[in-house]
């Protein structure tokens, strides 16, 4: 074991003792390990749990978790088993929870010790949120069926689990942890996060209520309230604030600035153009949150020819379209001056090349293509009139199979492989695409890449 391994296990044993300090009838036991690898590090902790009176359920429901992929293989599973005492003739609940940590969060803050509190932390909220369920006899709870609210739920455990693992933190002795965890999560959003999804962790919209509810509650917990469970409380508090509808907002932000960050603007570009080139109260609410926390400070943009994620889809859309018109009269107007119809050609190439680095504004490839070979045909044929007519319907009518809404979607499918650690080209571009029907129009630009 290296230095860093031991003191990794250090820091997520007194995560642990914090806890069964105050709930000893649950057992916690965390494992560390790299995607894939889960199996492997549970079996290493089997000494650990071994003789526990949850270990057989436990192990039940730990076949479904591999079998589901459980949450991309982190996350916690949790049973409850009985234990008998005075010769068999008292019973006492006694409960075990598995955590698994991803090997790569004890990296994920430039404090180590954050970085292994927010992980453990935000596992041990999991654990304590069906613990309390399971002790106090509530049913559990019932699956939503609508997508949407859904959703929804799933994003405000988020923001309780990271508002449980930011106080916790700071409470157990690391200083302006609350801050610091907002602020890292600020920079990733606006920042091509590898390993990190921003939508899932809508922390920094809550950075005005987390502060209130920390410094305001902090010290009132209830007589019988230990730290963890009065911390439990805080959080659910904060979270229950924001509604559903700011939830989803917080996705959508985010997502545009995900957008904006893989395709190479910065900080101060993303947050501009969200401040001033969108309706959304919402996005220009979130906008400012993470410009407060990183201390930048929005400004109208100069060129306004970007794209704008934040926009509606009708404007992006008629932007994209002004766009591509406009470049295509351009570049037919450069090969009736020189005859040179590659030109088309290496405009597409570039427009791809362009797609692959995460810009899919003005990119229409394929109507390019489409259009240089009836240019071709077209100058081929002495006795072929109305040439540019041609080449114009050749363009539009690849253009019109080139739909915006589809485009963006395609950009975001390339951003998702990138940010597990995959590296997108032309291959792997044809590979994701041909996985899709609706793109099978998309194929020979990639080729032409080949």
């Amino acid at each position: 074991m290296n230095s860093q391994d031991a003191s990794t296990d250090h820091i997520f044993n007194a995560v642990r003792r914090s806890i069964t300090d105050e709930f000893p009838e649950l057992t916690l036991c965390f494992v560390v390990c790299g995607e894939g690898e889960q199996m492997d590090g549970f079996a290493e902790k089997q000494q650990e749990i071994a003789g526990h009176p949850a270990l057989g359920a436990l192990n039940s429901r730990m076949e479904d978790f591999f079998d589901t992929g459980g949450q991309a293989g982190f996350g916690c599973v949790f049973a409850g088993g009985e234990e008998k005492s005075f010769a068999g003739l008292l019973t006492r609940q006694r409960f075990l929870a598995v955590c698994f940590i991803d090997k790569l969060a004890p990296g994920y803050f430039e404090d180590f010790d954050l970085s292994c509190k927010m992980a453990g932390y935000t596992g041990v909220f999991e654990a304590l949120h069906l613990y309390f369920q399971a002790r106090d006899g509530h049913a559990a709870e019932e699956k939503e069926t609508d997508r949407t609210r859904m959703k929804a739920a799933e994003l405000r455990m988020k923001l309780t689990a990271d508002c449980f693992a930011a106080m916790m933190a700071e409470s157990t002795g690391t200083k302006n942890a609350v801050h610091t965890a907002i602020k890292k999560y600020c920079e990733n959003t606006l920042s091509p996060a590898t390993g990190f999804t921003p939508q899932n962790h809508p922390l920094p919209m809550a950075a005005d209520g987390i502060h209130i509810v920390y410094k305001d509650l902090r010290h009132e917990a209830a007589p019988k309230d230990g730290l963890v469970k009065h911390t439990y409380f805080m959080a659910s508090e904060t979270a229950q604030t924001y509604d559903d509808i700011s939830l989803r907002q917080w996705v959508r932000f985010s997502t545009g600035a995900q957008d904006m960050a893989w395709a190479g603007y910065t900080h101060n570009d993303i947050i501009s153009t969200a401040v001033y080139n969108s309706d959304s109260p919402y996005i220009r609410s979130n906008a400012h949150i993470c410009a407060e926390n990183l201390n930048i400070t929005p400004v109208p943009l100069i060129h306004t020819d970007i794209y704008n994620p934040f926009t509606d889809d009708g404007a992006d859309e008629r932007a994209h379209i002004r766009v591509c018109k406009a470049g295509f009269i351009a570049l037919l107007e450069q090969i009736n001056e020189t005859g040179a119809a590659d030109i088309f050609l290496k405009s597409a190439r570039k427009q791809t090349e362009k797609l692959l680095a995460f810009q899919p504004l003005g990119w229409c490839a394929p109507a390019l293509i489409e259009a240089e070979n009836a240019y071709r045909l077209s100058r081929d044929n002495p006795d072929s009139t109305h040439k540019e007519e041609m080449i114009d319907r050749a363009f539009q009518g690849a253009f019109a199979q080139v739909k915006w809404k589809d485009l963006k979607a395609l950009n975001r499918r390339f951003i998702s492989y990138t940010r597990k650690g995959g590296t997108i080209d032309a291959a792997e571009a044809l590979r994701i695409i041909g996985e899709h029907e609706v793109y099978a129009p998309y194929k020979n630009a990639f080729e032409l890449l080949q």
